[in-house]
């Protein structure tokens, strides 16, 4: 027989799937070539072909071998289905380079091998991972327009998840919309006697903030968590009304509270449980107010001597 070469190969595939049902993706690849002698004349004949898919572009063992023993091949052109008599795996088509030799009758095969395009990889849609038309698996139930699974944890921008749900963002914002009137996302623990958390995790070096506002202002109001000095703050209009610092005390209109309470601006207070009043300044104590039976009284701590209030009837102004 007379040697021939290829001059060009062309590789096309064509996939159909079912808008209506997982239907099986063809296992085949259209492939057309050109088959010359070495001096360039073309050749009608029919001849035995053997078609491998390699993972490597010279050596090693076919992922895939197909002998089709009667090409028609007219004025140097032949067009057949790799495939067509023994299914091409799914896994052949990794995302990895695939390289197709051709062997004709008695003839080594041809070399360079030819590297398959990308269109080949569209055949790893047969079991594609996501998408419509996804075969499910074990771990997924599928019902209606709902899609769940009751065990093991799911990453988002972590192959390590320690969550059911563990999403890991770096360098961006993680945003949510919910549409519904009062309607947004839900965490529920139905476990009787046990507590539901949700962590929000900073950097050792920063904090953690949750935000509160709308599509006009998204930060307008919020909570956070210093960790340089362990303190909560409490935003509202876009400046910080009250902090809690590492020791407890809480400080309103002032950021560094020195007080178990401590309030800059004026107090106003209606209803209130009878009892001891001490005032005190830089953590002295200084007077204590207090009543009995007989009247209201004021004392002086430093010196002990205790003053009454003599209260009178008299017209509110």
């Amino acid at each position: 027989m007379k040697s021939v070469k290829i001059l060009l190969v062309c590789l096309v595939a064509i996939f159909v799937i079912s808008t209506l049902a997982y239907a099986e993706v063809p296992k085949m690849i259209n492939y057309q070539g050109k088959i010359t002698t070495p001096q360039g004349a073309l050749i009608s004949d029919t001849f035995s072909m053997v078609f491998s898919i390699y993972a490597d572009s010279t050596g090693g063992t076919p992922l895939w071998t197909e002998t089709q023993t009667a090409v028609k091949v007219e004025y140097g052109v032949f067009s057949i289905l790799l495939g067509s008599l023994i299914s091409i795996p799914d896994s052949v088509f990794n995302g990895n380079t695939r390289y197709l030799g051709v062997k004709v009758g008695i003839d080594s095969e041809m070399t360079p091998r030819k590297a398959i395009v990308s269109v080949g990889y569209a055949y790893h849609s047969g079991t594609a991972d996501t998408a419509y038309f996804a075969m499910p698996d074990a771990d997924w139930t599928i019902d209606g327009d709902n899609i769940y699974r009751l065990n093991f944890n799911v990453g988002i921008g972590t192959p390590s998840p320690q969550a059911p749900l563990h999403i890991r963002v770096s360098g961006t914002t993680l945003t949510g919309e919910a549409t519904p009137t009062n309607e947004g996302p839900v965490f529920q623990n139905s476990a009787s006697g046990n507590t539901s958390a949700v962590d929000i995790i900073g950097p050792n070096t920063g904090g953690s903030v949750l935000c509160f506002g709308d599509t006009d202002d998204r930060d307008v109001a919020g909570i956070s968590y210093s960790h340089l000095d362990n303190s909560m703050g409490f935003q509202t209009n876009d400046v910080y009304q009250m902090r809690i610092t590492n020791n407890g005390n809480v400080g309103i209109g002032t950021d560094s509270p020195t007080y178990k309470l401590d309030v800059e601006g004026y107090v106003q207070a209606y209803g209130y449980y009878t009892g001891d009043i001490v005032f005190q300044k830089d953590k002295e104590k200084l007077w204590r107010m207090f009543e009995d039976e007989e009247g209201l009284y004021l004392e002086n701590l430093k010196t002990g001597k205790i003053y009454r209030f003599v209260l009178q009837e008299g017209e509110k102004k």
